[in-house]
């Protein structure tokens, strides 16, 4: 479900364009663990599939093979597995008193044959809440997962707060294929993440869900930690034939801009990385440095300017500055402060200056 609904649909609605029920009634019970009227993926789909087609009269005539073959999105590839699935779903609605299913003369069938006529009723429901799911936001779902991950969003007033186990239980799957399902709906757009951040014994705040994208201000410190990774990690992709100095500088660029661990402890860099910086400043003393020197000195420099007046980055200053004059002269020199040396850094290097102000 790349994108469930485009906001030029949004304003077709909003305008009443279509000027018969735009939309379908999805009770907030068809996704609420616990519910007897909690649906299935398959059950919830056919059930939107069947108030699509019921706008124009009271019952549905139709048999199970030929819903099968109308469905936008078929429960399954092979024809017999698909019309099966089709079944279970509406015996499965019809068991949660969703649907009635009959014969034309009104008689109950609870076991509907492949070809058989059917006679689909589907009842006013009352429940607390509903979902108002737009004919053309159903229309354009291709993942029947997908959607009803953002039904059970979509729902919530605000964002949706929700465990992985709960996920699990309200998907009535596995823990670890709640997880993936949840993961490609983000990855769709059909929902939107804002990780919780860690809270007070390493423990961390469930994640919450909307259907829309989180403001700036809403997303929290781990979203935010994320989404600069991935950025990171874009910048990373299709970068092929890179020198061992080439892969440095994205593993350096990776550590300045880490502050804290996955388990939100602060990390810091060491002397053995302020000692490359030292080494890249000076390769770029008489040129243009790279796309990848040019992101690992504006990271470095930022991070240096923040640490300048914590005593273990003195620390570690100085003895990056003890291993980089070795390496440059072959033996142990004293050395200026790190006060000092960090605004010698600065004036012999003016074109670092112009370069960080790129940033």
């Amino acid at each position: 479900m790349t994108s469930l609904l485009t906001n030029q649909l949004y304003v077709r609605l909003i305008k009443g364009e279509d000027e018969i029920m735009s939309y379908i009634q999805v009770l907030n019970s068809f996704t609420m663990e616990g519910n007897k009227q909690h649906l299935t993926e398959k059950e919830l789909y056919l059930y939107c599939h069947m108030k699509r087609e019921q706008h124009l009269s009271d019952d549905i005539k139709t048999t199970t093979s030929l819903t099968a073959d109308f469905l936008l999105v078929p429960f399954n590839n092979k024809r017999d597995r698909n019309i099966k699935d089709v079944k279970e779903a509406l015996v499965g609605l019809q068991n949660k008193s969703v649907i009635t299913v009959s014969n034309q003369e009104g008689e109950i069938i609870n076991d509907p044959k492949g070809n058989q006529s059917l006679r689909i009723t589907i009842p006013k429901l009352k429940g607390e809440g509903f979902y108002q799911l737009p004919y053309l936001l159903f229309d354009s779902a291709n993942d029947i997962s997908d959607l009803y991950i953002h039904l059970t969003v979509a729902k919530w007033k605000g964002s949706f707060n929700c465990s992985l186990d709960r996920w699990a239980s309200i998907l009535m799957c596995s823990r670890n294929t709640a997880i993936q399902k949840v993961a490609n709906a983000i990855e769709h757009k059909s929902i939107y993440c804002n990780v919780g951040d860690y809270l007070e014994q390493k423990k961390r705040d469930v994640n919450s869900y909307k259907i829309k994208p989180f403001s700036k201000e809403e997303k929290s410190n781990m979203t935010k930690k994320n989404e600069i990774q991935k950025a990171t990690d874009k910048i990373h992709e299709g970068q092929e034939n890179l020198t061992d100095y080439d892969e440095w500088l994205i593993n350096e660029t990776d550590i300045f801009n880490m502050y804290t661990d996955e388990e939100g402890t602060s990390v810091f860099p060491t002397y053995d990385d302020y000692e490359f910086y030292m080494e890249v400043v000076d390769n770029v003393k008489d040129r243009k440095p790279t796309a990848l020197e040019s992101k690992f000195l504006a990271s470095a420099k930022k991070r240096i300017d923040r640490l300048k007046g914590n005593p273990q980055f003195k620390e570690e200053w100085e003895k990056a500055e003890e291993l980089y004059y070795t390496k440059v002269n072959g033996i142990e020199q004293e050395v200026v402060s790190h006060e000092v040396k960090v605004e010698t850094v600065i004036i012999q290097k003016p074109q670092y200056e112009n370069l960080a102000s790129m940033f």
